[in-house]
């Protein structure tokens, strides 16, 4: 994501989320008007000169929207990192009975509100898809303060580890 959206969002206003979707239809109208804008400057043009205006977009759009050719260092960092959560799932498969509500911590406002400590956005994710048997509980700050009580938002998690590890231990937690 990027543009004047993803700007603000960095510097932490996230009203308008999912600009994207207008985006797409913002780009239609511009490409269109650009189209006849061109259309009729180009008119006057000679042969040559039109094709060597077109073959230069062309090239400009292509080089634009290849992604970075990948290498094969990445890709075995890529393999390597889905292994390692693959064996985790399947440890904590292991240890816990089937259909056993796993809580992750820390928690975070969701979704993509930017790293917390060395975790990315969507890192409690991971876990989940590899996952058959058991249940997920990504805890987000605003539910967490209606299910542990009412906790200030700001480091409501972060401070009273007491009160929150009781509710962890009963149910329906594992």
């Amino acid at each position: 994501m990027g543009g004047v959206n993803g700007a603000l969002g960095q510097l932490g206003f996230v009203l308008f989320r999912c600009t994207n979707r207008y985006s797409i239809y913002i780009l239609a109208i511009i490409l269109l008007f650009t189209v006849r804008e061109l259309s009729r400057l180009t008119r006057r043009w000679n042969t040559p000169m039109v094709a060597i205006g077109a073959i230069f977009l062309i090239w400009l759009i292509i080089w634009d929207q290849t992604p970075p050719s990948l290498t094969q260092d990445s890709i075995d960092r890529v393999k390597q990192r889905l292994a390692s959560d693959r064996a985790f799932t399947n440890a904590l498969e292991q240890r816990f009975p089937p259909k056993a509500m796993v809580f992750q911590m820390p928690a975070v406002r969701f979704p993509e509100f930017g790293p917390t400590g060395q975790m990315a956005d969507y890192e409690h994710f991971r876990p989940y898809l590899f996952s058959k048997k058991l249940h997920f509980l990504m805890e987000t700050i605003r539910a967490a303060e209606g299910r542990i009580g009412s906790f200030k938002r700001s480091g409501c998690l972060r401070t009273n580890w007491c009160a929150l590890s009781k509710t962890m231990v009963s149910p329906p937690f594992t």
